[in-house]
């Protein structure tokens, strides 16, 4: 797959970048299962965030009650870089406005 990415994709002053993920498998999702998507704000610094997600099975196809299970999980740290220069630089207020809402 091939995708090109625009000057409106991004933020005039700066991008976030993903610099590290640690990935979870734990059990393969099925087809016609309900899963519900977690994500915490593990940290949040000056310049980076980390996110800490997990996936759960909470509903089978056959719609029967049933105890939810962990599918996935996983801990992702994105940096903020000068879109010209790729150099770390302060995650803008407002963005960190709306990663404190998560």
């Amino acid at each position: 797959m091939r995708c090109r990415v625009y000057y409106e994709d991004t933020d005039s002053e700066g991008v976030f970048v993903i610099r590290s993920i640690k990935a979870d498998f734990f059990t393969p999702a099925s087809l016609g299962q309900v899963l519900e998507i977690r994500t915490q704000i593990k940290e949040l610094r000056k310049v980076f965030v980390v996110l800490f997600q997990e996936i759960y099975c909470i509903q089978n196809a056959s719609l029967e009650p049933m105890k939810p299970f962990k599918v996935f999980a996983s801990e992702i740290k994105f940096g903020f870089v000068n879109r010209s220069t790729y150099s770390p630089i302060a995650i803008p207020k407002l963005f960190k406005e709306l990663l404190s809402a998560v």
